[in-house]
């Protein structure tokens, strides 16, 4: 038998961790709830609940309970991915598509370390692996889109033996400018992009497996309205080798060496003239920028039974190698062009070991305790670069060695067989990202001004505690969380005491700007009304408060309410969401000035069909009342989607 799961796959699962499948395909003992129809990575965490800071049409930023960028781990089958683009058009998950992944494990909370420090929050993506002793089989799929002419096409082909399987996919996405309620048109929104994927496992031994993945994704444009410029073009390649074994009945062990290059360019060349002689940043010039990045790494995970405990150690090293220019191009043929450096050669390297022990204290008492080691050597290595950071960071420090120490305590106490109760208490470390230690001259449009990293930042630590209760029936499941962490040396931005001489926009420094808080709770419901009929309903709120600065955090969600009603069965059903979010007051003035928003209310309607067990049709209307909206975490206040309908045809063989 081939040890054809992954190491992880004996830990226990964190009551916390929400586990999302890419699809229903991916489910052969599914029977239950109808999932969510899923037409995009993004949707697949936003059912994990995660919150996405949106800049276009597609590749949103996950956000956990208001924490964001280097604060949440994000990783690809435990590979770390970073982006190229200093302006964050492209997040990990901008180059991957439904198409390479199983499903995504998203913990809100301090339970899951294992690829890498954070302040309580990771989202795990899990690829798809080639089968064994699986015969020839394939699907092929096609979406349509009316909001925006969105068409999407899907196939993917696999088949096995005893010792050989292999899978291939390919995903087409492209779609025009979209509507915001009211048809009011987003220009500039339209994208196109490709993306292939092929594996390959080959059994050693009985229980020995070797499995090598690969991902191509090319995105030829994607518009960012929100943004000063556009993605001309991203080239993401990822790729894994992975060995995996069942050592014995009790001991499970997988080693996976990774790579992977991202090259992203933007551009303004498609803006008016008008925009670009008027705006408030380099006007007069066109600004075509090319970022790069590539990580190298190895991930080591063994896992061992004790008699009814669980024994976890992970290993996990990787280097990051970034680099960014930008061309400033005058429209005035008299003026010069010059030449910016953002990331001048940063080399930072991760190398972290983490123990997890689940450990059972009684019959009605499980424990979980974590423990992580980062040491992080990083440079800067353009001499021009640091020579010119130094100009505004004095004393910089670019050539160093980071510790990073965190430290988890989770107990689960079974109150009855309907009822749990679980706490946890933490303290977490997480050390700057390359963007805030070494990029020089950003620029932030949403709250003008321009920022320059500061490689002497210390690293961000939390100390967290949360509740949550649990009951559970045959019929329902009703979950209350309660949660809250402060933080010390919390990183955002400082005014730096000038103005650019050119442009009048303020500099500001990546700096430590003391203490903050986060907090919140989390309500969460389901009920089987009947075999047919079934109900749920989350209610999340959050808030987040800078003490030193006395200013809220920036881009934090406010209260908001989904309500899902679901009728019919797995063959042919219907589902209606109610989603609700309240108006946004509590706003950051200082630390990222931004906007308050107003409430807003969406329905969607969601039908499926599967004619036979290899034909599925899908029909939706999502925000069926056209309502003109914009979540508080889009960038430049960025409208939502309007009304939309939306047909899916998916056969299989």
């Amino acid at each position: 038998m081939v040890a054809d799961a992954p190491a992880d796959s004996v830990r226990s699962v964190d009551a916390r961790t929400v586990v999302v499948f890419a699809t229903s395909e991916m489910r052969p003992e599914f029977t239950g709830t109808p999932p969510p129809t899923i037409t995009s990575v993004d949707d697949l965490m936003r059912q994990g609940s995660a919150t996405l800071i949106t800049r276009a049409a597609m590749a949103g930023e996950a956000m956990v309970r208001g924490l964001r960028g280097g604060q949440v781990m994000t990783s690809i089958d435990g590979m770390k991915v970073h982006s190229a683009c200093i302006d964050k058009m492209d997040p990990p998950t901008a180059y991957i598509e439904l198409d390479n992944l199983s499903s995504l494990e998203l913990t809100a909370g301090s339970s899951d370390l294992r690829y890498g420090a954070n302040l309580g929050g990771s989202l795990a993506f899990r690829m798809r692996d080639p089968l064994f002793d699986a015969p020839l089989a394939g699907a092929a799929e096609v979406l349509f889109d009316a909001n925006d002419l969105q068409r999407r096409v899907r196939f993917d082909a696999s088949s096995g033996s005893d010792d050989l399987a292999v899978r291939a996919g390919y995903t087409y996405r492209a779609a025009d400018d979209f509507y915001a309620g009211g048809r009011q048109s987003v220009d500039g929104s339209r994208f196109e992009k490709h993306n292939a994927a092929l594996g390959l496992s080959y059994a050693v031994a009985e229980d020995q497996s070797l499995t090598l993945q690969g991902i191509y994704d090319l995105a030829t444009f994607i518009g960012y309205p929100a943004l000063l410029m556009d993605t001309r073009r991203a080239e993401g390649i990822i790729g894994g080798l992975t060995w995996k074994a069942r050592l014995d009945h009790t001991t499970r062990t997988q080693v996976k060496l990774y790579a992977n290059y991202v090259d992203h360019t933007m551009d303004d060349f498609d803006r008016s003239i008008d925009e670009v002689m008027n705006r408030p940043f380099m006007p007069g010039m066109y600004m075509p920028m090319v970022g790069t990045s590539f990580t190298a790494g190895a991930l080591t995970e063994i896992s061992h039974v004790i008699g009814e405990s669980l024994l976890s150690a992970t290993l996990d090293l990787s280097n990051l190698w970034a680099q960014a220019t930008m061309n400033m191009e005058p429209l005035d043929s008299s003026v010069a062009p010059m030449k910016m450096t953002n990331i001048g050669d940063a080399v930072v390297g991760t190398y972290g070991v983490n123990v997890a022990w689940d450990l059972p204290l009684s019959s009605s008492v499980q424990s979980r305790f974590n423990a992580r080691l980062d040491v992080s050597p990083r440079s800067l290595q353009d001499e021009q670069a640091r020579s010119v950071m130094s100009g505004y960071v004095p004393n910089a420090d670019f050539d160093r060695v980071m510790f990073a120490m965190s430290l988890t305590a989770l107990f689960r106490f079974s109150l009855s067989d309907q009822t749990t109760f679980t706490t946890s208490v933490s303290t977490l470390e997480r050390l700057p990202t390359h963007l805030e230690s070494y990029g020089f001259w950003l620029y932030d449009p949403q709250s003008n001004f321009i920022v320059i990293g500061d490689p002497n930042l210390k690293s961000e630590r939390s100390f967290g505690a949360d509740v949550s209760y649990e009951i559970r029936t045959d019929a329902s499941l009703f979950t209350a969380t309660a949660f809250g962490q402060i933080i010390k040396d919390y990183i955002s931005t400082k005014p730096y005491g000038l103005n650019d001489s050119v442009n009048n926009v303020p500099l500001r420094l990546q700096s430590n700007v003391g203490w903050a808080t986060l907090g919140g709770i989390e309500l969460r419901g389901a009920h089987t009304v009947s075999d047919l009929v079934r109900l749920g309903a989350t209610v999340s709120y959050t808030r987040g408060y800078a003490l030193d600065q006395q200013d809220d955090l920036p881009l934090i969600s406010p209260l908001s309410v989904q309500v899902r009603a679901i009728i019919g069965d797995p063959t042919l059903n219907g589902e209606m969401r109610l989603r609700y979010a309240a108006a946004q007051n509590n706003i950051s003035t200082f630390l990222q000035p931004e906007n308050t928003t107003p409430s807003w209310f969406t329905a969607d309607i969601v039908g499926s069909w599967s004619i036979s067990r290899h034909f599925i049709v899908r029909a939706s209307v999502t925000n069926l009342f056209d309502v003109l909206y914009h979540e508080h975490t889009s960038i430049n206040d960025m409208p939502s989607r309007g009304r939309s309908f939306m047909i899916t045809v998916r056969t299989s063989w």
